[in-house]
């Protein structure tokens, strides 16, 4: 008996490739869902009519949305009801491929010749939480009593982020410390106790398989995101906020078997520089320190690396960008179809970092000492043996090893004769630690030179956001020949009543683009952690 192969005419394979452009192009112009949600993230309603919308999600950072309706739709009641002022409001809006979550900050009622002409909602992405939680020196303890000082970290910097996050939220939500509103009630008392009952959680990693790079943390009360956001940006991770909702696939189901019954906010730092060792553990993190930094530890060595050909790419429905060999590549020309680029060079702005403040207390003490020393000795030799420095001690406190200077000399090659020397660092305040070394690092970071690309691009063209690359993933873009090669630093997706949603997509360190309500938030941060540092001496 003889078998038959149905014939598989040439145009029927045009007719299904047709077939399913047709249907990603449809995909592609839909409008994102928008879930309204009240204070337990329960629907509300799903939002139709709105003027105009758009949402942001940035980069280990805190994005912003947006959504304005008219004053006669029917959620305006609902969002200026004065018994309300107080309770939360939630949102997501869901593409194909992704989700934002976030929490408003403000409801603005716009009025235009004395009536009411719209109503406009501002939110901030589920990463706000990140600047929400205090990082304790010992968070088993209750405030009051912290010992010892500071919670110092050493090892692959994935773990760390994680590790300062869990014992934080858990300090939290178990509420050890706390006396609950009801305290008559036993049950009140161990109300946090069940993990599944908890709205935020930080996905575990195993420190013994993470090849991260490495990263030295001490923390005495420091704000989480201010902790932890220079091991991000060096090791090139991205802590990833997503917002679970009951019905998704659980993530979680080996620590946490039973699902919450509530949406939960997770946490997960995704290790986005591309490095693969050779052993698969935490060593590989540790020869990727050494391997990148220089002997003095500040330097890095930029080295170029290969293209590899991986297996992923030739798997069919395998989507997604490898870290170590970027798949997607926008290209540049007359085929492009990128609605516009902009390329921004920035040049260095120091050689040299200077930090620092007051000697430690160790170098401070023995200092004392030995001038104690010194004048008892001198004091026995002239009849007066009590000699010592008294009242006048502070004259030597914070004279050695209470400030710092780092230079550079390879940079200064190439930034010229005439070349900016110096730059001031706002560190821990104090000489000599490992916040300092952590500090300086981070100064060399901000003064660098370094190249920002942004471009508005149309969803599938031909790569889709979420689908092919996601925040954080390592993409290119072909300028002048030459393909440069950076991290997703922001998406936003915008749209009104007469525009299709458009992406927006920013790679590599677009900040001094940003714009000045948005630099001014970010001083105020950086302005409150110093000194909220200089507070408790990190």
């Amino acid at each position: 008996m003889t078998a038959t192969i149905d014939e598989l005419r040439l145009d029927d394979v045009r007719n299904i490739i047709l077939t399913r452009k047709r249907a990603d192009r449809e995909d592609r112009l839909k409008r994102p869902v928008i879930c309204v949600r009240d204070e337990a993230w329960e629907p509300v309603c799903y939002l139709r009519g709105e003027l105009a919308a758009s949402f942001e999600e940035i980069l280990n950072d805190t994005g912003e949305g947006e959504f304005t309706i008219p004053a006669s739709h029917l959620l305006t009641a609902w969002l200026l009801d004065p018994e309300r002022r107080l309770k939360d409001v939630h949102i997501t809006v869901e593409t194909t491929y992704k989700r934002w979550g976030g929490k408003a900050d403000y409801i603005q009622r716009v009025t235009r010749a004395g009536e009411l002409a719209a109503v406009r909602v501002h939110f901030l992405h589920d990463y706000n939480r990140a600047k929400k939680i205090t990082c304790y020196a010992n968070p088993a303890t209750p405030a009051e009593f912290q010992f010892p000082k500071a919670m110092p970290y050493a090892g692959p910097g994935c773990s760390g982020v994680t590790i300062y996050g869990i014992t934080n939220n858990a300090r939290i939500n178990l509420g050890l410390w706390e006396i609950p509103a009801n305290f008559f009630n036993p049950a009140a008392w161990v109300a946090g106790w069940n993990a599944a009952d908890w709205w935020t959680h930080f996905v575990p990693i195993n420190p013994l398989t993470d090849t991260s790079r490495w990263t030295v943390l001490s923390s005495r009360f420091a704000n989480f995101h201010d902790l932890v956001g220079p091991t991000l940006a060096d090791g090139q991770f991205h802590l990833s906020v997503t917002r679970w909702l009951p019905g998704d696939p659980w993530p979680m189901s080996a620590f946490i078997p039973t699902p919450p019954d509530h949406s939960v906010r997770l946490f997960k730092c995704l290790d986005k520089s591309g490095y693969s060792g050779p052993t698969g553990t935490m060593v590989d993190g540790l020869l990727n320190l050494v391997g990148t930094t220089a002997e003095d530890y500040i330097h890095e060595i930029i080295t170029l690396a290969a293209r590899p050909d991986l297996a992923n790419y030739k798997l069919p429905g395998w989507f997604g960008t490898a870290q170590a060999a970027p798949f997607v590549v926008f290209p540049e020309g007359k085929y492009s179809r990128t609605a516009s680029t902009e390329m921004t060079i920035h040049k260095a702005m120091a050689y040299a970092m200077v930090t620092g403040g007051k000697s430690p207390q160790w170098v401070n003490s023995a200092a004392k000492l030995a001038a104690n020393a010194a004048l008892g000795y001198l004091g026995a030799a002239i009849g007066n043996p009590g000699l010592a420095l008294g009242v006048f001690d502070f004259l030597i406190e914070d004279v050695i090893l209470a400030f710092h200077r780092i230079s550079n000399t390879l940079l200064k090659e190439q930034m010229g004769p005439d070349a900016d020397p110096e730059a001031w660092v706002q560190g821990p305040g104090v000489g000599f630690t490992l916040s300092t070394l952590q500090a300086l690092r981070t100064g060399f970071w901000d003064n660098r030179g370094y190249t920002s690309y942004k471009a508005e691009i149309e969803d599938g063209a031909p790569w889709r956001v979420g689908k092919h690359f996601d925040l954080g993933d390592r993409i290119a873009f072909e300028i002048s020949g030459q393909l440069y090669v950076d991290n997703v630093r922001s998406l936003q997706i915008a749209w009104d009543r007469t525009t299709a949603p458009i992406w927006t997509i920013a790679i590599g360190n677009d900040e001094a683009e940003e714009e000045p309500a948005a630099k001014l938030m970010r001083y105020k941060e950086q302005l409150f952690s110093l000194l909220q540092q200089q507070g408790v001496g990190v």
